[in-house]
């Protein structure tokens, strides 16, 4: 079957065949053609406009022609944009300068990609995203941003200015952004004194914050109570406030990763907070492991200095009251991190007890991954459990599988942490509809063996 999908194609299928068939195939190109306008949301006289205002630089596909391609060009500046953008890609370029001019006529833009670029503070033009009334998602990574760019539409849900030179956040300049859920300044270099109450108000609705990798000392105030994901890797923080997170009652994934937190400044009971379920510590100087929340299913504490660990210490409730799996009760922590540790074999039964639902441990013991099983311990209260997915659909920041093969790899060389690649979107999917992206849990793969086990145990 032969299917027409630009205008350039009819003009070559006109050539090639006469009479008739040239009548017939001009009518299903221009049929074609109409299906795609009206699926786009757009009126014929506008997608002959746009198509036609294309800027000579850029692609705009006549199959989608909401959408203007200007990416990995190496223009200095931005070409005037047609009017019915609302997908703009500018990222890989050499801009110094968001112009107010080249994007006057685009007012109905949604998304727009800036990212890898030379964009200075100074060369974001006055006016020019305050007037963008539709505009959704701003991507502004690997520029040189010195400051948070002033003034920002109230229509914003997403900000990424991840790896700038970002030292300032202007007060107020979040006041009105009702709908943004999720601020991404990670790699900059930001103080203590640039994080404050007054710099982050007006962030009402904020699900995710990523401050990692910058010049922290503390824990960050002023942060809005419907914070979800907080992100401080690669920090300079130190001890954690006595009933911070009490503040912060959504918060369930929490990173403070490659800081300088010891014992003495984590308050035992700091994290136990029943909303956290994915708590990572690691490469820190902790010597003690902090109280557990019954709630929490994933904790990183590799790479500390802690010495043992035990159950009496760390479980939340008593073992005698934990009847069976299915009891409320049971502390749900199913992945434990704690090689680079100084902790010496074995994991303690108590511990075992304790987190009974427990499938993944990576410790030094043995230089392996230990995978518990349930049906591994003759005990009243651990019966068979099903297979579970361990997978939460909330944030992919940190891609990294934690479950590695320790036989083939160097744990200790690995910065599991890096979240340099893993922010940077060229090329987002159009259609969204998610407050923050997708989380993956580490998984562990089990080998034949296991599998087989798992599947003999299941049997009736």
């Amino acid at each position: 079957m032969v299917m027409c999908t630009t205008c350039a194609d009819t003009t070559s299928f006109l050539q090639k065949f006469g009479g008739k068939m040239a009548i017939l195939l001009g009518l299903l190109c221009t049929l074609c053609l109409v299906g795609q306008v009206l699926g786009q949301d757009i009126t014929h006289e506008e997608y002959l406009a746009q198509i036609q205002a294309c800027p000579r630089e850029c692609r705009c596909p006549p199959n989608f022609p909401h959408a203007v391609y200007c990416d990995n060009k190496g223009l200095k500046s931005i070409p005037t944009i047609p009017p019915h953008t609302w997908y703009l890609y500018l990222q890989n370029n050499l801009i110094e300068v968001l112009s107010a001019d080249a994007l006057r006529n685009a007012t109905q833009l949604r998304w727009l990609n800036l990212n890898r670029n030379k964009i200075t503070s100074e060369g974001v033009e006055e006016g020019v995203l305050s007037t963008k009334p539709n505009l959704a998602h701003l991507y502004m990574d690997d520029n040189l941003l010195s400051s948070v760019p002033s003034a920002l539409p109230a229509s914003l849900e997403s900000l990424r200015l991840s790896r700038n030179r970002i030292s300032k956040i202007p007060p107020g300049v979040f006041i009105g952004l009702d709908k943004l859920n999720l601020l991404d300044l990670q790699a900059n270099k930001l103080m203590d004194d640039a994080v404050t109450e007054v710099s982050l108000k007006g962030l009402n609705n904020l699900v995710q914050i990523n401050l990692a990798k910058n010049q922290l000392n503390s824990m960050p105030i002023g942060l809005p109570p419907t914070t979800t994901q907080l992100f401080l890797d690669g920090n300079n923080i130190e001890k954690i406030p006595a009933g911070y997170f009490k503040g912060l009652p959504k918060v369930a994934f929490l990173r403070l990763n490659y800081n300088k937190l010891g014992s003495s400044g984590v308050p035992r009971d700091v994290f136990n907070v029943s909303s956290i379920l994915d708590l990572q510590l690691s490469h820190n100087q902790l010597t003690e492991v902090p109280l557990i929340p019954a709630g929490l299913e994933h904790l990183h504490l590799d790479h500390n200095n802690i010495k043992s660990v035990s159950g009496a210490n760390i479980c939340p409730v008593a073992v005698e009251t934990m009847e069976d799996s299915a009891n409320e009760s049971v502390p749900r922590l199913r992945y434990l991190r704690l090689d680079g540790n100084d902790i010496k074999p074995p994991i303690p039964r108590d511990v075992i007890l304790c987190f009974r639902l427990l499938t993944s441990i990576v410790d030094d013991s043995m230089r392996m991954l230990v995978r518990l099983v349930w049906g591994l311990f003759v005990l009243k209260a651990v019966v068979a459990s099903p297979r579970i997915s361990r997978q939460a659909d909330l944030d992919t920041y940190d891609s990294a599988n934690y479950d590695v093969d320790l036989d083939n790899s160097n744990l200790e060389n690995q910065d599991n942490y890096d979240y340099e690649e893993e922010l940077t979107i060229d090329d987002p999917q159009i259609e969204i509809g998610t407050l923050a992206p997708d989380y993956n849990y580490p998984v562990t793969e089990a080998s034949e063996e296991q599998v087989e086990e798992e599947e003999e145990e299941e049997l009736p």
